[in-house]
């Protein structure tokens, strides 16, 4: 084969590989966003059925903590079961146990693909990268659940779930501490540039990992009165 030739074909392999790789890089994305869309209507269902969300543990109607102590409570991920189409794992679930008690312990391994972003591995199909910020004025809190009407920064500029740097298993209690004052964890992960955001209102935004902290910080309160710049 001539060199020309031999440049031609390795041409034409990078193009494939790299177009082969940006379209799976493109279908996982837009799995990883319709998960998030289905969450987040979950959260809009429960909503409308209770008036208010989900503590981010699994609790008592009138709002007690099953479990005192917070590392081994049920995840929100358990509570909304029943709102995207998983009500049978939902029933076999004893809310009064530890995430990973004898009984809890194996349906948390359950892989539940709206739960899974499909681009991590996981063997063991139990891990999340969807989880929510709580306190600190966030949309989540583990004392005041607030119903969606009352987030007076408007459902399109308030952040519900994100896709966090880190997976934990989606049955256990594990959520992001905001404080406003403090340093954001580390975000995204499945995809190299951007940060998938699943809004209050049910939309969901692709924001670049290099967007300003402070911006993202206003996007997570509920009720804190900030400005968002047009597009972030």
């Amino acid at each position: 084969m001539t060199i020309a030739g031999v440049v031609v074909v390795l041409v034409f392999a990078y193009w494939f590989v790299g177009g082969f790789s940006q379209n799976r890089d493109t279908g996982m994305r837009g799995r990883s966003k319709n998960n998030l869309k289905q969450i987040g209507l979950g959260f809009h269902n429960w909503n409308e059925v209770f008036s208010r969300l989900p503590t981010p543990y699994a609790q008592l109607p009138d709002g007690t903590p099953l479990l005192a102590d917070p590392t081994k409570r049920l995840s929100w991920r358990v509570s909304l079961l029943p709102f995207i189409d998983q009500g049978n794992l939902y029933k076999q679930f004893k809310l009064d146990e530890a995430w990973d008690g004898p009984i809890n312990g194996p349906l948390g391994r359950t892989r539940v693909s709206v739960y899974s972003d499909g681009v991590r591995s996981d063997p063991s199909g139990d891990q999340t990268p969807y989880r929510v910020f709580v306190g600190g004025g966030a949309l989540f809190d583990e004392n005041q659940p607030i119903a969606l009407a009352d987030v007076t920064d408007g459902l399109s500029n308030t952040i519900m779930t994100i896709e966090a740097g880190e997976t934990v298993p989606w049955a256990q209690y594990n959520e992001l501490p905001f404080d406003p004052a403090a340093s954001l964890p580390p975000l995204g992960g499945s995809f190299r540039d951007v940060i998938l955001v699943g809004m209050a209102d049910g939309s969901v935004r692709e924001v670049k990992k290099s967007v300003d902290p402070q911006v993202l910080k206003a996007a997570i309160t509920a009720r804190g009165g900030e400005s968002l710049p047009w597009r972030w």
